[in-house]
């Protein structure tokens, strides 16, 4: 390549199996597209490993400088599914963890694909539906930790979306930039002598579009769930129900945040959206107030689907 057909941004879109709900990111690849930018090169990716292939060619000899890279996809706090089934069923099963990876998380084995990538990079935008987020809402990592752990890696500053991502929020450049009613980024930049500093611009709006109301629901059965390494099928019982409190309802619905859980109310089915931030029953979008029991018990739940898996890699060995 030469030099100066160099890319000053690389952006990288998602493209999960056909299976999954890919309209948004189509959405987004044909929107960025059509800007016809010379300076920003965009690509579809469906694994780690793509990732490292569309990287490798543009850092090629004889390139100069750094650049920017902005990865686009399907996610939930911490973690970007490139490629891995996304549906309403669930979303991670035993292969994301392993060669093409196409789960992008704190996975060593995968990273280990970019870590010759440090110091070529100047700046790393992780787009998708809360994978910024500190909310862990049960999976072992969440949106500060994957922030913290590429930007130690790659040496560079690191964001990762804190909000529901809409297809068209770029700016002139094709660089994601969220609409005023949507928080901004967070993550870590990069220090050489000390530890990544936390990244936070201060510019979050004010909630809008919200109502007092006051409400409790119990939570009396989880029905589904897409957390990483769980994709229960049967109902789950909570006995004692776990009673969500929620301040306010919300206008501001997202347009296509697939649930985290299906779960089952003392009101009627509902969702629990956006990081565990949203529960939607009726309808209607209530804000929730952060509750350590719902946190436990997924927390719980996960370690027993991990335990299961674990015997049965074992069972299956001794056979």
């Amino acid at each position: 390549m030469i030099v100066s057909e160099q890319p000053r941004t690389v952006t990288l879109v998602a493209s999960p199996p056909p299976e999954t709900d890919n309209g948004g990111l189509d959405q987004t690849f044909q929107f960025l597209s059509s800007k016809g930018l010379l300076s920003n090169r965009i690509c579809r990716v469906g694994s780690v490993r793509d990732i490292d292939v569309a990287l490798s060619e543009i850092v090629a000899s004889p390139f100069k400088g750094t650049i920017r890279l902005q990865i686009i996809g399907h996610s939930i706090p911490g973690s970007m599914c490139l490629g891995a089934r996304w549906t309403e069923t669930g979303i991670h099963d035993a292969s994301v963890s392993s060669y093409p990876f196409p789960v992008l998380d704190t996975n060593p084995r995968a990273l280990g694909l970019l870590a010759k990538y440090a110091g070529k990079l100047s700046e790393v935008m992780l787009v998708g539906c809360h994978v910024g987020s500190s909310t862990s809402f049960g999976h072992a990592i969440n949106g500060r930790t994957l922030t913290y752990t590429l930007a130690e890696l790659l040496r560079c500053k690191v964001l990762g979306a804190d909000d529901d991502v809409a297809y068209d929020e770029y700016d002139e450049q094709g660089w994601y930039a969220p609409s005023e009613q949507h928080r901004r980024p967070k993550g870590w930049r990069w220090n050489d002598a000390l530890p990544p500093a936390w990244t936070d611009p201060g510019t979050d709006p004010l909630p809008r579009n919200r109502k007092a109301v006051g409400q409790v629901f119990e939570i009396q059965a989880i029905t589904s769930t897409m957390l990483p390494l769980v994709a229960h099928q049967q109902l789950i019982s909570l006995v004692p129900g776990i009673r969500i409190a929620c301040q306010t309802a919300t206008s501001d619905k997202p347009e296509s945040g697939l649930p985290e859980l299906s779960v089952e109310t003392d009101q009627g089915p509902g969702q629990i959206l956006c990081g565990g931030r949203l529960l939607k029953v009726a309808g209607v979008c209530y804000v929730m107030d952060r509750n350590p029991q719902l946190t436990a018990a997924l927390t719980t739940m996960l370690r027993s689907a991990e335990a299961a898996r674990a015997g049965e890699v074992a069972l299956a060995n001794a056979g």
